[in-house]
């Protein structure tokens, strides 16, 4: 039989097993007390800090997280408690069917769900209650990084039911045209989804209006604030560098409908022992590391987080339609975009293309890409650096218009915009 003694003889993961158990079983007064000592242990330092006794359950997720951790570096006087990725996609599929898992996709079937959706409403809010139980702290919010994340969904009804707050950091405001636009309206029009939650947090302003136009954001719920972690990148110092690193951002998934250009891309290098010794490609995950190197024994493939690739100071960077380019150009890293074969085909629908060569080196055939790769290993110091937007009001406009306030106030403005929903202000 499963008691209340089961939690104390559980490891911090637990096994999905006995969670689905504890599901199955209805034994919601164990699973809702496994669920918050999870969390409790995955913060025990913050916790037992004391520091903050007002906390935001901020949801852990890639790109989302760095927000979160510049917002922490900034000096919040909220206690962000980490709710941990294992954690999150271990409940979703232990508690959720399969249809009602995906990210926009659930919010149709909800009608058909409501006493699921109701069940783990009642979960998460007992998880509120019993962290607040067990540590010296008042959970107001939760923070997550975006607007229709399945996972998070249920907790709308628990925070409403305890007065708190349902935030969302959005980490898709990168928004570069408006096919783009177009894409998210089609989407949100085929799911019919309209946020529930209490404010969006956006990016930029283009952002903002886009999710407002498309349908799924009401204009009382939209603030800008920026983006937390560009307030960092404003005052990152880059390693010395030897002029000769160039870091090469992985564009080989489908989804970048450039195919035929990131073939010539990596074969280009691959075939060069210069370039091969030189280039450094950065991958979003370790499948493609292993990909990249069973295809082509012996190049230089990692992955991880971008920052800190960046901040070893490559003498280049390449990308195409990536927003990294961004990140490095706040930095100060020269950025190439190959630009011809079927990537060149996107036209002004790309972030980065013949509309914005004025900030960026463009090679417009392999020939032309692989010259100005070797200049900048031979000669990584003199050959020219690129555009500064600290001194180009043009680049400026674009990288403020697409990604975020360069003034260095975003964790400000961002911290300053949860106060007044936290405590009840108009968004303004």
């Amino acid at each position: 039989m499963i008691t209340l003694q089961t939690i104390k003889n559980l490891k911090r993961r637990p096994p999905p097993a006995v969670v689905f158990l504890l599901w199955r079983l209805h034994f919601h007064r164990v699973l809702f007390r496994l669920i918050a000592r999870i969390i409790l242990d995955h913060n025990k330092e913050k916790v037992s800090s004391g520091k903050n006794t007002s906390a935001i359950l901020a949801i852990e997720k890639l790109i989302f997280s760095d927000d979160v951790a510049a917002l922490e570096r900034h000096g919040s006087k909220y206690l962000f408690l980490n709710y941990p990725t294992f954690l999150r996609l271990m409940l979703l599929r232990v508690m959720w069917p399969e249809e009602m898992r995906e990210q926009g996709a659930f919010y149709p079937k909800r009608g058909a769900h409501r006493k699921l959706l109701l069940r783990l409403s009642g979960v998460f809010g007992d998880v509120i209650d019993e962290l607040e139980r067990r540590a010296p702290l008042h959970v107001v919010a939760l923070l997550t990084g975006n607007i229709d994340y399945s996972h998070d969904y249920p907790w709308i009804g628990a925070l409403r039911a305890r007065g708190r707050k349902f935030i969302v950091l959005q980490k898709e405001s990168v928004i570069y045209s408006p096919l783009y636009r177009e894409t998210r309206r089609e989407v949100f029009e085929r799911d019919q989804f309209v946020f529930e939650g209490d404010a969006v947090l956006f990016y930029n302003r283009t952002a903002k209006e886009t999710y407002i136009e498309t349908g799924p954001v009401a204009p009382e719920q939209a603030i800008v604030t920026g983006c937390p972690r560009v307030d960092d990148l404003l005052n990152e110092t880059l390693d010395a560098g030897s002029g000769a690193f160039i870091l090469v951002a992985t564009f080989m998934d489908p989804l970048y409908k450039a195919g035929g250009l990131w073939h010539e891309v990596v074969t280009a290098i691959a075939s060069d022992s210069l370039l091969r010794e030189h280039v450094l490609f950065k991958c979003k995950h370790p499948l493609e590391v292993a990909m990249l190197r069973k295809e082509f024994p012996g190049i230089r493939a990692v992955c991880g987080p971008m920052l800190g690739y960046l901040k070893k100071h490559p003498s280049l960077f390449v990308c195409f339609n990536s927003t990294t380019g961004l990140e490095a150009m706040i930095l100060g890293i020269p950025v190439m975009v190959p630009w011809w074969q079927d990537g060149s085909k996107l036209g002004a629908f790309a972030l980065f293309g013949e509309h914005t060569q004025d900030f960026h080196f463009l090679a417009r055939s392999r020939e032309m890409f692989v010259r100005i790769l070797k200049e900048r290993v031979n000669d990584g110091q003199n050959v020219g650096k690129g555009a500064d937007w600290r001194r180009n009001q043009a680049m400026r406009d674009f990288i403020e218009a697409r990604y975020s306030f360069l003034d260095g106030k975003n964790c400000t403005r961002t911290l300053a915009a949860i106060d007044d929903i936290v405590s009840g202000a108009p968004p303004g």
